[in-house]
């Protein structure tokens, strides 16, 4: 009978899908089984979970690799697979809905002029791949116009304590121009004209 040979066959067992494939799957049917689906999220979670397969079906690739060299005790080469998946699994797959996030932060970040939102969106979006050369540009001008506002105001103080009519004549309108309340100084200014 040649019904007992089954046990050691070499046949490869299909990739059993990861605990992340499965968030996803259930994560398209949720959204599947809606009144009105978002189809833009759906199209965005069937790209994930393709990724997410791919890279499930090369670490399965690369761990069958590594058994096989390990039996054939041919451990240079298991050494190497074991490199590669460690290098693989340190890779951390980004999720479309990942880079729509970070596209959006880094959107908002440069709508509100904020440097503290800048600096904290551009990396992140750096590390989902989305491009931040425009982000990067304004951020460089928000510094720049932050420390022309800081030495502005510092001017404009130093105007006001000497209390000098030409001083004051200059420093508020470079304030003014970096965005600094020159309220006080031109009431200051208008007293020392008229002493």
């Amino acid at each position: 009978g040649g019904g007992g040979g089954e046990g050691g066959a070499a046949v490869e067992s299909p990739v059993l899908p990861s605990e992340a494939a499965e968030a996803i799957k259930s994560e398209m049917a949720a959204e599947k089984a809606k009144s009105d689906p978002d189809f833009k999220r759906l199209k965005q979670l069937k790209a994930d979970l393709d990724a997410q397969c791919k890279y499930d079906a090369k670490v399965a690739q690369l761990e069958a690799r590594k058994k096989t060299a390990v039996e054939e005790d041919n451990f240079d080469v298991a050494d190497e697979l074991n490199d590669e998946l460690k290098a693989l699994k340190a890779t951390v797959l980004v999720t479309a809905a990942e880079v729509a996030a970070a596209e959006a932060k880094l959107k908002a970040a440069m709508e509100k002029r904020s440097i503290q939102l800048l600096q904290k969106a551009i990396p992140q979006a750096e590390n989902c791949g989305v491009d931040t050369a425009a982000a990067t540009a304004l951020l460089r001008q928000c510094e720049q116009g932050e420390a022309a506002a800081k030495s502005a105001a510092a001017g404009l103080k130093a105007a006001m304590d000497t209390r000098s009519i030409q001083l004051l004549q200059k420093a508020i309108p470079q304030a003014e121009n970096c965005g600094v309340d020159t309220a006080a100084a031109k009431e200051l200014l208008r007293r020392c004209e008229q002493a």
